[in-house]
């Protein structure tokens, strides 16, 4: 039933008191001197949920933590510093839809937390229905590479192509590259180390869903991303501080990502090979 609670407030500070199970409807309007105007084309009727458990799942020893994002499904490892990260895959295809979204394939080092990003890989960009495939690398907090955005590889990348890519760093510098182990063709490029310095805290293997809906006033969430084939990484090797590389650990210190927007299952990783070398990322239709 409809709850009988009605209240004003702002909102970056209201809350309201409500049980699970119940229907409430949340009414945005704009108030002032005079009073309250119409309702706005946002006010909709939502459902409240049971309260949830706070507290954080429980851990398998010596397995990777489970943890939800909006955008990103595969594996970060956190405790470390880390020097080299590197895999490869399958292009996997992807179906467009009307709306416009992306798809994107990469290897990295930070981005899990912190406020840089060194990766490169693969995007799919989807606008007007029609996918375009492009291989990129990023070093996102340099502001001297592009202002640190994303750089697009001029080179052809289709469905099926074996992908090798790999970030390292070396002698205060950042390394990026990605062939195209199916056409032939290889991107080297090197970026001096920025100041100030990346942590270089993390190493992810990951698939993302890189676009937001935001709205004015209200957080950003992610989209759906398009349908896309099983994503499946290979080969895949972290090192730190320069020492031997080896694949993604199998302890709690990695987090095994699954992507959720709007309270939907997106896209899922599978278990780690043995040794951490190998993983698919699913999406969920393949799910069930």
């Amino acid at each position: 039933m409809p709850s009988d609670v009605s209240r004003f407030c702002h909102s970056s500070d209201c809350a309201l008191r409500t049980t699970g199970g119940e229907t409430i409807r949340v009414d945005v309007v704009a108030v002032n001197l005079v009073g309250a105007g119409p309702p706005s084309p946002l006010s909709r009727w939502v459902a409240t949920l049971p309260p949830m458990d706070s507290s954080p799942p429980p851990t398998i020893p010596g397995s990777p933590r489970p943890f939800l994002t909006s955008i990103w499904a595969g594996y970060a490892v956190t405790k470390g510093h880390f020097t080299a990260v590197s895999a490869q895959f399958v292009v996997p295809t992807v179906v467009c839809t009307d709306r416009t979204t992306e798809f994107a394939q990469w290897v990295g080092i930070d981005g899990f937390r912190g406020s840089t990003v060194e990766q490169d890989g693969i995007v799919v960009d989807c606008t007007d229905g029609s996918p375009t495939y492009y291989a990129f690398y990023e070093m996102y907090g340099d502001r001297e590479l592009n202002e640190g955005g994303l750089l697009r590889v001029n080179e052809t990348v289709v469905p099926g192509d074996r992908i090798s890519a790999s970030v390292s760093e070396a002698r205060n510098e950042w390394s990026f590259r990605v062939n195209d182990l199916s056409r032939g063709w290889s991107s080297s490029n090197v970026v001096a180390m920025p100041s100030p310095a990346p942590a270089q805290s993390t190493a992810e293997v990951i698939v993302e869903n890189p676009l937001f809906s935001c709205t004015e006033g209200f957080p950003c969430t992610g989209l759906a991303p398009p349908t896309f084939t099983t994503a499946a990484f290979s080969d895949v090797s972290i090192t730190e501080n320069h020492s031997a590389p080896s694949g993604i650990p199998s302890n709690p210190s990695t987090y095994a990502l699954t992507m959720v927007s709007n309270m939907v299952t997106r896209a899922v990783p599978s278990p780690l090979s043995t040794g951490g070398t190998s993983f698919s990322v699913y999406p969920a239709t393949a799910l069930w």
